[in-house]
């Protein structure tokens, strides 16, 4: 039997992993970790050239499927943070650009606009991604750019089933 044999400490916590219960956890002490359960990943594109869309830390699952694309893939990301040092995993991300051939835009700035004039606004994405509803959008992010995000594309014509979103909450 799997585990058999293993104690574990008594330590139960439902806060968030960066909560203060964690902090106060012993260096080399065993804990039981369990997830994630998530539903956004790579299994859900169709076939169809891709749009990532991250915001701030969002990009983490997205990086992640970066991974599982193909050089052959038409890939598209669009990564949104206030400032150039907000953007993480940036040699990364230029790597898989040019080894993958992913189209990366980072979109720089703390100004928030509307439908038209954010940096992903409706004319943005459309100038970015002029064949955008022709494919598989994933989107992660703060949950205001999702909702922004996901109502764009609805604007746009992309169709329901193919927008695929997970919002980040800290």
């Amino acid at each position: 039997m799997a585990g058999a044999g293993l104690t574990f400490p008594p330590f139960r916590s439902r806060a968030p992993w960066w909560g203060p219960d964690l902090q106060t956890v012993r260096n080399g002490t065993r804990v039981f970790a369990e997830g994630p359960f998530g539903t956004f990943t790579a299994h859900h594109r169709t076939g169809r050239p891709t749009l990532f869309i991250a915001g701030g830390i969002g990009i983490t699952p997205i990086r992640a499927m970066l991974d599982e694309t193909s050089p052959m893939a038409h890939c598209t990301l669009l990564y949104r943070v206030n400032r150039r040092e907000d953007i993480v995993f940036a040699k990364e991300l230029d790597a898989i650009a040019s080894r993958r051939g992913v189209e990366v835009h980072y979109l720089i700035g703390v100004e928030i606009g509307d439908d038209q004039t954010d940096q992903l606004g409706i004319p943005a994405i459309e100038r970015l991604v002029p064949d955008v509803t022709e494919r598989d959008c994933f989107v992660c992010g703060p949950p205001p750019l999702i909702d922004a995000v996901c109502r764009r594309l609805h604007v746009i014509g992309v169709p329901d089933a193919f927008v695929h979103f997970e919002k980040f909450e800290f």
